[in-house]
C-alpha cells in the first residue's frame, strides 16, 4: 500500500514537472499576447527526448504521428470555421498548445483542461458583466478589437489552469 502511495505521489510530481512550461506560456501569452514557437518546440523537443528514454521508439513515432495529425486537424477546423463565419476563433499559438496538451498528458486530460478552461472563461465573462469594470482583476485576460464589439480571449492562462486542475482531479481518482 505504501508503494503504491509513493507510486501516485511521483505520478504528480512528475505531471505537476510536465505543467511547469504552460506556466511560462500563460505569462508570455498575458505579457505579449502571443506564445512564442521557438519556445514551443523546445518544449515538444524536450518531451520526445525524456521519451525516447522511456519508451520503445515505435510508440514514440506513433504519438508524433498522432499529435501532427492532431494539430493538423485543429488547424483544418479552425481554418474551416474562420472561412465561413467570418469570426477569429483561436490563435496559432493556443492551437500549438492544445497540440502539445495532447501529446503530453492524453486525450483524457486534454478533454479535462479543455472543458475547466472553458467553464474559467465563462466565469471570468460573468463576472466582468456583473461588475461592469474596467479593472485589471477581470479584463487582464481579454482584449478588445478595433470596433470594441469583438472580444479576443487570452487563452494560455485558462488552459494552464484547466490542466492544472485536469491533473489534481485525475490524481485524486486514480486512487
Amino acid at each position: 500500500m505504501l508503494i503504491y502511495i509513493v507510486f501516485m505521489d511521483m505520478k504528480l510530481f512528475i505531471n505537476l514537472l510536465k505543467f511547469v512550461p504552460f506556466i511560462r506560456f500563460a505569462y508570455t501569452d498575458t505579457k505579449i499576447n502571443k506564445i512564442l514557437n521557438k519556445e514551443v518546440i523546445f518544449v515538444f523537443l524536450i518531451y520526445i527526448i525524456v521519451e525516447f528514454w522511456q519508451y520503445q521508439s515505435l510508440f514514440i513515432v506513433k504519438n508524433i504521428l498522432f499529435a501532427v495529425i492532431f494539430y493538423l486537424l485543429l488547424v483544418l477546423i479552425v481554418v474551416i470555421f474562420e472561412k465561413l463565419t467570418g469570426k477569429y476563433l483561436i490563435g496559432g499559438g493556443d492551437i500549438k498548445l492544445i497540440m502539445l496538451v495532447y501529446y503530453t498528458y492524453g486525450i483524457d486530460y486534454l478533454v479535462l483542461s479543455l472543458s475547466f478552461s472553458l467553464v474559467f472563461i465563462l466565469l471570468n465573462l460573468i463576472l466582468l458583466k456583473l461588475f461592469k469594470t474596467k479593472s485589471e482583476c477581470f479584463s487582464q485576460y481579454f482584449v478588445c478589437c478595433a470596433n470594441n464589439k469583438n472580444l479576443r480571449i487570452i487563452y494560455a492562462p485558462f488552459l494552464a489552469l484547466g490542466l492544472f486542475l485536469a491533473i489534481v482531479i485525475n490524481n485524486k481518482l486514480s486512487f
